[in-house]
């Protein structure tokens, strides 16, 4: 029996059962059932010594990360890379992938992103687990956005470097009893933590550039940018992304192109009024879809503004266009091929566009007067075609393909579509025509280059992909010829033509009296308030009637690069040149590269000279230097606009056209002579009209030929006379011009007071050095050269005879005196003008006012007195 019991205890004792139950459970585990659970009943053999294993199950939890675009909300079909790190109990820090931490963030067949575990005891799958070394702490961090997207930085002005997790966005998460076997969808909102780009302490990560502070709080999610890094650019200059609370958006980058525009000669910006009258300022350049450029989140397809919406349903970007009826600032384009982008002008010498995507683009200057077709979508674009023109630059109603090459337009897109079309005639007497392109800035034609521009995509950390062009205008330039005659009025033969007359061109606009001129509707000057401004009524041989001595500011410059342009025109002004376009120095260089101003221009033999290149404006051609016996002729206006024909100094960036380089063509006479009548007596002008006089040409030989001209006061516009009377001022002024010579006038009538002398005749001689003065005003136009000619009339007068008779005694007869009626001699007598006497000239003198003493007088022996010369009367009516 003992023995028995005694095996039968040892055979219980053999194995003894426990049951044993967890009654804490460690933090970030759960209890778990079954064999290894948290409540378990074990067999322990005597003898022995065993390890009895009790699981817990660990939190876990699953991370998926959606990438949309921001504007489009669509999902992104590249690829973002994202870094994942672990926090490490024993290090006590972050840590990446790699030897304890086994996750990686991967992208999924359906377009998601999941966490992935590597660890071996995981087997690929995608929890995420907590354990007592990571204590369920984990941070995400984007460390490469998809092409096409600005990375996800902390600062959005101060970007990293590209595939760095330094300096960006975390987002942080820890492993909760309360998130335990749930999936989280990081987004935006879950913006939680910065990783900074130095150790200072704190919190710590190693991020496998080095071990870096890392920042925990509550942070904005929402981004804001600067679009618009010129800010110089039309529309949107600022983009804000509002997080999202289950989806991680990405924000694109953003392209801009600044145009700098440049005078093509000077090469470089010219304030306005540099070279001719003229401007940079306004020119306007249309932006083109070189290809159609599609939404960089890759299913979008070919981005239309107005498909690109915020919540509300409003269009997130426009442009602004010059349509055909003018500028459209909430444009909504297409970016299909050759479709219109946008439009802006110049200013301050630059333009830009900003917020552009991504893709290749053109520039081109906008003529003006275009009209650009529209598309069935309602949107601008480019045919691809040109206009055939015919001879005299009209449409044929025929089309051609613009030139390419490598897929880009060689021909200028707007290609025959002129904004205007100067005819002119060469010196042969052909015709020529010049086409322009007229550019939105005064005075200048159009750069004529398609200027094309890729924006390409660089990486994460460059919001704003950059890039500049440069535009070169050319002034519009012309040129003009003078011919200088002196004129044939009175004679048959043909004009002289004048060599040696000196002429300076100045800028109307650079005057010093600019202010006073009188402006018409259309900008220009008038002419008539520039010779008001500077005419003196009153001039002679020692006066300038036009003086412009002392503005030199205002001579005639320009700018030109090419200078065997220049030296080419100039040589056309020596003796080598056969003085072809004249005499003169031409274009002389100053002292700022690329100008030139123009020298004093002389005629040549032929009467002639001619310039050239005369840039955009309006000039006043001047007189200076006056050849002997001829008159300085009235300034007159010269202007250069799209009227004028084309200068061989006018070649636009990228014309592919040959200027006429016609000339504008004035011809120039000598101004009119009228002579005054005198009274000899007087000394003044007798104002009596219908005096008549015949006038004469003299030859070398004194052989006299008499003069006839038109006769105005007969109404018929050929009637000759050769008489020619003296009008109610008593001034004879002949009816046309009197060219240099000598001359003879006569008398043929004498006026009503005065006696005609016919042996009586006045012989005189035009010319320019003799002593004459001019007289007139600006307001009658009427200028009269005064040659002092004495013309003497001489006075009809009278002779008072006295006789002073008396009884003298001369006899005595029977006793009486005899008395004979005698002359007396002694006898004092004081002549008294009865009345006013007045001069028969008519110019309100007078010999003697009533009641004067005209003379005293005494009888002589004969007993009478006779008026000398000295005391002669004059004539009473």
């Amino acid at each position: 029996m003992v023995d028995a019991a005694i095996a039968s205890a040892r055979a219980q004792l053999a194995n003894i059962t426990f049951s044993y139950d967890e009654v804490t459970i460690p933090h970030g585990f759960d209890s778990t059932p079954g064999a290894l659970g948290s409540h378990q009943t074990i067999t322990v053999p005597a003898n022995s010594s065993n390890d009895y294993k009790m699981q817990n199950d660990e939190w876990s939890v699953k991370v998926s990360i959606d990438k949309i675009d921001s504007e489009t909300k669509q999902r992104i079909k590249g690829d973002a890379e994202f870094k994942i790190f672990e926090w490490d109990v024993v290090r006590q820090c972050y840590i990446p992938t790699g030897g304890y931490n086994q996750y990686k963030v991967e992208r999924q067949s359906g377009g998601t992103y999941k966490v992935i575990n590597h660890s071996d005891y995981a087997g690929g799958s995608d929890d995420l687990f907590y354990t007592q070394r990571n204590e369920g702490k984990f941070v995400i961090v984007e460390s490469r956005a998809p092409s096409g997207y600005y990375g996800d930085w902390t600062d959005v002005t101060k970007p990293g470097t590209a595939g760095s997790v330094l300096g960006k966005r975390a987002y942080a998460f820890e492993i909760t009893k309360a998130l335990d076997g749930q999936t989280i969808w990081l987004g935006n909102a879950d913006y939680n933590a910065d990783i900074t780009t130095t150790n200072s302490g704190g919190t710590l990560i190693d991020t496998g550039e080095g071990i870096v502070t890392i920042t925990f709080g509550i942070r904005n999610a929402d981004k804001t940018y600067a679009t618009d890094p010129t800010g110089i650019a039309n529309n949107e200059d600022s983009y804000t992304m509002h997080a999202n609370a289950d989806k991680m958006q990405n924000d694109r980058v953003l392209g801009n192109i600044l145009l700098t525009k440049v005078d093509l000669d000077a090469a470089r910006y010219l304030m306005a009024g540099s070279n001719g009258d003229t401007t940079l300022e306004g020119a306007v350049y249309d932006l083109y879809a070189a290809n159609t450029i599609e939404h960089p989140d890759g299913v979008s397809g070919v981005v239309d503004y107005s498909k690109i919406t915020d919540a509300n349903g409003t269009p997130l970007w426009h442009t602004t266009v010059l349509t055909n009826g003018g500028w459209d600032t909430d444009y909504l384009p297409i970016l299909q091929k050759d479709r219109l982008v946008a439009s802006a002008k110049i200013t301050d010498g630059k333009l830009a566009f900003a917020n552009l995507y991504m893709g290749r683009y053109y520039l081109v200057e906008r003529a003006t007067g275009l009209v650009l077709p529209i598309d069935g979508n309602g949107k601008l674009y480019i045919t691809g075609k040109y206009p055939q023109l015919n001879k005299k630059l009209e449409r044929t109603g025929k089309y051609s393909s613009l030139a390419t090459k490598g897929g880009e337009y060689t021909d200028y897109i707007y290609k025959n579509q002129y904004s205007a079309v100067a005819e002119s005639r060469k010196l042969n007497g052909s015709k020529a025509w010049d086409g322009y392109y007229l550019s939105y800035a005064k005075g200048y034609l159009c750069d004529e280059v398609n200027h094309y521009k890729t924006l390409t995509y660089a990486d994460e950390s460059a919001y704003h992909i950059h890039a500049e062009q440069e535009s070169q205008d050319e002034v519009l330039k012309s040129g003009f010829s003078l011919q200088k005659l002196v004129s044939t009025t009175g004679q048959p033969s043909p004009a002289l033509k004048l060599e040696g007359a000196g002429f300076t061109v100045y800028r109307i606009s650079k005057l010093s009296k600019a202010a006073q001129f009188k402006q018409n509707p259309d900008g220009s000057y008038d002419a008539q308030s520039i010779l008001d401004a500077y005419r003196k009524d009153n001039y002679d041989n020692l006066t300038l009637k036009y003086d412009f001595t002392h503005e030199g500011q205002a001579i005639a410059n320009m700018f030109e690069s090419n200078t065997d342009t220049v030296n080419a025109y100039n040589a056309t002004l020596t003796a080598d040149g056969d003085y072809a376009n004249g005499r003169g120095n031409g274009w002389m260089p100053t002292d700022r590269p690329a100008e030139y101003r123009l020298g004093e221009m002389f005629t040549n033999d032929e009467g002639i000279f001619r310039v050239e290149g005369l840039p955009y404006g309006q000039y006043l051609v001047v007189e200076t230097t006056i050849p002997k016996d001829v008159f300085q002729c009235d300034p007159f206006i010269v202007t250069v606009d799209a009227n004028s024909p084309q200068s061989r100094f006018t070649i636009p960036a990228g014309s592919v056209t040959t200027a006429s380089n016609d000339y504008m063509t004035y011809n120039i006479l000598d101004e009119e002579l009228e002579g005054y009548l005198t009274d000899t007596e007087t000394g003044k002008a007798v104002k009596i009209a219908n005096t008549s006089f015949a006038l004469y040409k003299l030859d070398d030989k004194g052989n006299k030929t008499r003069i006839s001209m038109i006769d105005p006061a007969s109404g018929n516009a050929t009637k000759k006379t050769d008489v020619f009377y003296t009008d109610a001022d008593g001034l004879m002024k002949t009816p046309e011009k009197l060219p240099l010579g000598r001359y003879l006038i006569e008398e043929l009538q004498g006026p009503e007071g005065y006696y005609n002398d016919p042996a009586y005749s006045v012989e005189f001689e035009i010319k320019s050095d003799r002593v004459w003065q001019v007289v007139g005003n600006a307001t009658n136009d009427m200028d009269e050269y005064i040659i002092t000619e004495k013309y003497c009339n001489h006075e009809t007068l009278g002779q008072l005879t006295i006789r002073k008779l008396g009884n003298v005694l001369t006899d005595y007869q029977d006793g009486q005196f005899i008395y004979t009626q005698d002359n007396l001699a002694g006898a004092v007598y004081e002549i008294h003008a009865a009345a006013d006497i007045a001069t028969p000239d008519r110019q309100g003198t007078y010999w003697y006012k009533d009641g004067d003493l005209v003379a005293t007088v005494t009888t002589g022996a004969e007993g009478q007195v006779d008026d000398p010369p000295a005391h002669r009367l004059p004539m009473i009516s």
